[in-house]
């Protein structure tokens, strides 16, 4: 007759044996002196003793053990002949409470609290959790006998004088009823001692189902841990958990990788010629490149119409000699479609359906609306703990068509990247029943953190229109010029997908164009170490190239704010291009972040233009103050029906007839100031556009740049230079060491905190200083130097001009390739297909070897036999995504990594194995679009 035993810290035994009784489970009951939790060694010594003693029992099935983490005592106890079953929870007062979570909300309210119980009462024993939470040194003591026998009041004194040492450290005494033992006497005793010390007092009840499921679970979950026979517990940094793992070695290399697979994708001859475009934030480039040769044939540019990016890349097709284009037998673009679109917050409704962890889950903690929290449950180790109620799930989807107009799901499910079945469940639902798209979580990322998986699903969903027309409207505009190949899309990451593909999943093109940019920089120069300084009309984008490859934000990139699972390239973008916007506020200039057209620009596209400029120049103090209300304004080429105020149609009235200052359009109104033309939405809908001074500017007036009106750039600086109250050349120079500072500012700040982990340089007294010795050799006193240890590469139309006096500051190569005013075309179209993803084969408490980011988990009891299906099966999923990617013969290898690791107690533990699949290739001439 099998039989269960318990194992537990004598402070839980009075509610211990309670619940017992009340479930009337036969359980034989050993119980350990209380505060073994300061002494974690023997903690582990005393508990792994008792185990091994009752595992010799054939009779026994399961091992209950009533301890915590408790400072680590339970981690490295390894199972016997039978298994245990422990809580995941950090000590005993999240079993009085009912869980971590239930114990963390009363830290969050009160760090420093004193915990009475019964058990407590008895054994005389602070819990741990207070002498961690308030850093007390004193440690548990067991208070002597004689006196736990004395009368209360004077019982009461001993515990008062025992703990004056550390009670500073406390704000609150709380009395968990657990319906156990005396109540007024452990209720007294809480209150006496808050009124001793000041503290707050409070009475909470006990919770105690998490006792009770621990007495009679028999498989892992979130809060209940099952170690199987012959497994050791380890505790995991990542989940703040213990876990189990097989305490056998198994014979594999410790922590060794070994290359299981090499398949070598057939050769066959490429495009000789392709058709690069990018779509950029102010230029849209094109590149004719020769495949054979390696080299570019022929390039050009046009402004974007962000309005219809269509617009402009015809625009600029139209430029390129028609034999060029000729014979083209590939298209690739790069684009910052995605990124423009999540960061104005377009696209479609998306409904968003989640099925969290086990356990309290509000669904404002995703911050997005519409979302329903539906059934459906996978713990983390993959085993499905609740199924799909698809009557739920239908019902919901029609409520969220009906009153939030949806027009596409997204579905993210905790723990999907160990077993996608329920995200697939949900989908097929949903498609079935709705006809409409529906983006997974585990499609997109192979990370944890389902919160963040969520939000990577819907903005996916959300602007999947956006590139769907893009990529149709420019099919159109490609067969119109006969060429009908093709069309691959950069990711994020600087690599490649197909069209169709790209359809599906346009969120992996965040950062696009500056993947491409870096991509084209590489191709450009062949430097296998370099900083790239990609500076545009609009910004200016900073990467770097390390060991000959692009470094990637592995953990995902955020935009607007938004965290993402989206691979991209790491990079900072700051607001500080050729076309940003100058102003003199209060006799200060600033450059950026906002971008603008140049004066030299406007004066020659838009007639009337001279007169708005007249108008500034015999006003010019107005704008001593601030120059912003002498910003042009004019109508754009774009017509967008939508609502219009009354002064909307009253501003596109006057701006008919030709461009207007803002002060000139506030003194054709009547208004008193120029803040109150209220234009904003209609720049932000493209029906107008914006000049002022810019970077581009300047470099027209000193003769380095005659793309437009030089005397217009001129005759603007001159104005701007007597608002400032200085000499024309004094103006221009202070322009040009501003713009300088500011773009070495960057590059420094790239170079020391490239993922934005630390504070600004410039944020505090001293690095400010730092910075200002710099960038000022004019000190006679000290200069202070940097030196970068590999070159530095600018492309961008202005970096010829822009960046070699900020270089100067790095006493480093700088590198100016022939073309780099088209790299990011260059990079979009010599780029190749590259995907990695991967498996892992682990251990399951019944002693499975299971195969986790598969559906439903396949499980084999031989470790060969799973390694083997494994290995087959992802080859079979990515060969699978390479096609769909645009490549139909890739080169594929997978690598097998064990995760060994090392117990508290010298074992070597054998975590699993990581399977990961690499995918290379070019884009297909016969592209298998799917």
């Amino acid at each position: 007759m099998s039989k269960i035993c318990l194992i537990a810290c004598g402070v839980l035994a009075p509610d211990i044996q309670q619940i017992a009784e009340q479930l009337e489970i036969d359980i034989e009951m050993f119980f350990l002196q209380a505060a073994l939790h300061d002494n974690p060694s023997k903690l582990k010594n005393d508990l792994q003793h008792e185990i091994f003693r009752l595992s010799e029992d054939a009779e026994v099935e399961r091992i209950v053990i009533g301890y915590g983490l408790c400072g680590t005592g339970t981690v490295g106890i390894q199972a016997g002949s039978t298994k245990l079953v422990i809580p995941r929870v950090h000590d005993c007062i999240s079993l009085f409470l009912g869980s971590d979570a239930a114990y963390k909300y009363q830290f969050k309210k009160y760090p420093g609290t004193f915990y009475f119980t019964q058990g407590w009462i008895d054994k005389d024993v602070q819990p741990l959790s207070q002498q961690e939470a308030t850093g007390c040194s004193v440690g548990p003591r067991a208070i002597d006998d004689a006196i736990a026998k004395q009368p209360q009041a004077e019982k009461e004194k001993h515990i008062r004088q025992f703990f004056d040492s550390w009670k500073k450290n406390y704000q609150r005494s709380v009395f968990i009823n657990t319906g156990v033992g005396n109540r007024k006497q452990i209720e007294q005793y809480a209150k006496n001692m808050a009124a001793e010390n000041n503290w707050e007092y409070e009475e909470i009840k006990s919770d105690k189902s998490l006792l009770e499921r621990l007495l009679i679970a028999d498989r892992t979950d979130d809060d209940l841990l099952v170690v199987p026979p012959g497994h050791v517990t380890i505790y995991d940094p990542l989940s703040e958990k213990l876990d189990a793992v097989t305490a056998e070695y198994t014979n594999r290399k410790a922590g060794g990788a070994s290359v299981i697979t090499n398949i070598f994708g057939k050769d066959e001859e490429g495009p000789t010629k392709g058709l690069g475009i990018d779509a950029g934030g102010t230029y849209t480039d094109v590149v004719v490149f020769d495949f054979r040769n390696q080299h570019v044939l022929t390039k050009a540019k046009a402004l974007t119409t962000k309005w219809n990016y269509t617009i402009g890349i015809k625009q600029a097709l139209d430029k390129i000699d028609i034999e060029y284009l000729r014979d083209i037998e590939l298209v690739s673009v790069s684009t910052t479609l995605a990124t423009n679109a999540i960061v104005e917050h377009h696209g479609r409704k998306v409904g968003l359906f989640l099925m969290p962890p086990t356990g309290p889950f509000r669904v404002d903690e995703i911050g997005y609306t519409p979302a329903a929290i539906v059934k459906g449950r996978i713990c983390i180790e993959g085993f499905v703990q609740e199924k799909i109620d698809a009557a739920q799930i239908i019902v919901i989807a029609d409520d969220m068509i009906r009153s939030h107009d949806v027009k596409a799901f997204a579905v993210s499910g905790y723990a999907s990247t160990v077993n996608p079945a329920h995200e697939i469940e949900v989908k097929k639902l949903l498609y079935e029943h709705t006809g409409l798209g529906v983006t997974c979580g585990h499609e997109l990322s192979q990370l944890l953190n389902f919160k963040t998986r969520a939000i990577t699903a819907a903005l996916n969903a959300r602007i999947i229109p956006y590139i769907e027309s893009l990529l149709g409207n420019l099919q159109v505009a490609l067969k119109a010029i006969d060429i009908d190949v093709p069309i691959m899309v950069v990711k994020g990451d600087g690599t490649l997908m197909s069209m169709n593909l790209a359809k599906e999943r346009p969120v992996e093109t965040i950062y696009s164009g500056p993947a491409a940019s870096v991509a084209g920089a590489k191709k450009l120069t062949g430097q296998k170490d370099a900083l790239v300084v990609d500076i545009g009309g609009t910004t200016t984008d900073t990467a770097s190239i390390r060991n000959n490859s692009v470094l990637i934000c592995s953990e995902g990139s955020v935009v607007a704010n938004a965290h993402t699972h989206i691979k991209a390239l790491s990079m900072r973008t700051k607001g500080l291009g050729g076309d940003s916007g100058i102003d003199i506020i209060q006799q200060s200039l600033s450059i950026g972040p906002v971008r603008v057209h140049p004066f030299a620009y406007f004066a020659q596209k838009y007639p009337g233009a001279d007169q708005a400029i007249n108008y500034i120049e015999k006003h010019t103090e107005k704008y001593i103050c601030d120059t912003r209300p002498a910003h042009l304004l004019a109508l754009t080429e774009h017509h967008e029906s939508f609502p219009l105020e009354e002064h909307e149609k009253k501003i596109l009235e006057v701006l008919n007839d030709r461009p207007y200052s803002v002060y000139e359009l506030a003194q054709v109104f009547g208004v008193e100031y120029w803040e109150m033309v209220r234009y904003q939405n209609l720049l932000n809908h493209n029906i107008i556009c914006k000049s002022s001074l810019t970077p581009t500017d300047v470099l027209h007036a000193i003769d380095k740049m005659s793309l437009w009106d030089q005397l217009a750039a001129q005759r603007t600086c001159r104005i701007y230079a007597q608002i400032a109250l200085m000499e024309y050349e004094e103006f221009i120079c202070h322009i040009q060491t501003s713009f300088t500072n500011e773009l070495a500012k960057e590059l420094f700040t790239m170079l020391i905190n490239p993922e934005g982990m630390l504070d600004p340089v410039d944020s505090f007294p001293t690095g400010k200083e730092i910075l200002s010795r710099w960038l000022d050799r004019s000190n006679h006193n000290f200069t202070l130097s940097v030196k970068l240890n590999y070159p530095i590469i600018g492309i961008g139309a202005p970096a010829k001009a822009l960046l070699p006096a900020a270089a100067e500051f790095f006493n480093t190569k700088l590198i100016l390739p022939e073309d780099a005013d088209v790299a990011n075309a260059i990079g979009a179209i010599t780029s190749s297909i590259s995907i990695t993803h991967s498996i892992k084969l682990t251990n399951d408490q019944d002693g499975q070897y299971v195969i986790e980011g598969l559906p439903n988990n396949p499980s084999f009891k031989n470790y060969n036999e799973a390694l083997d299906f494994a290995n087959i099966t992802l080859i079979e999923m990515v060969t699978n995504l390479a096609h769909k990617a645009g490549t139909i013969n890739p080169s594929i290898q997978t690598i097998a990594e064990d995760q060994i690791v090392t117990a508290a107690n010298g074992t070597k533990v054998f975590l699993g194995t990581i399977i990961t699949a690499s995918v290379t290739g070019r884009p297909t001439l016969r592209a298998r679009e799917s």
